[in-house]
């Protein structure tokens, strides 16, 4: 819905600057509170302002946002690859089978399995 209202633009500028985002669930012009913070990189980057946007007037977010109507939609894919990223490589962490302690790979039995030595 909020990808084809006519004020969105209007409404992201009035949720920036996002200053908390824990606990945070709130959904604005489209964006999860994430997206939001990514966003508002994008903008401070683009204005060449600090990244917490203070001191930028609405007007020239507004303007920027007006400017560039492929930011918000460009911040929320990079923050959606930002988690899958992360979800990967936790994936990655509980996927590996867990250490021997002190026993050699050799020594190790499998399960059926009879390892006499000789």
């Amino acid at each position: 819905m909020c990808r084809a209202c006519p004020v969105r633009v209007d409404c992201l500028v009035d949720a920036m600057p996002v200053a908390r985002m824990r606990d945070d669930t709130t959904i604005v012009g489209g964006l999860t509170t994430p997206a939001r913070a990514r966003l508002q990189r994008l903008v401070a980057d683009g204005l060449h302002a600090p990244a917490s946007l203070a001191g930028v007037p609405p007007r020239m977010v507004r303007m920027w946002l007006l400017a560039h109507p492929d930011a918000p939609d460009q911040a929320c894919r990079q923050t959606q690859a930002r988690w899958s990223g992360a979800k990967r490589r936790w994936r990655a962490t509980r996927a590996r089978p867990a250490p021997t302690r002190g026993v050699p790979a050799s020594s190790v039995m499998v399960q059926g399995e009879l390892d006499l030595g000789w």
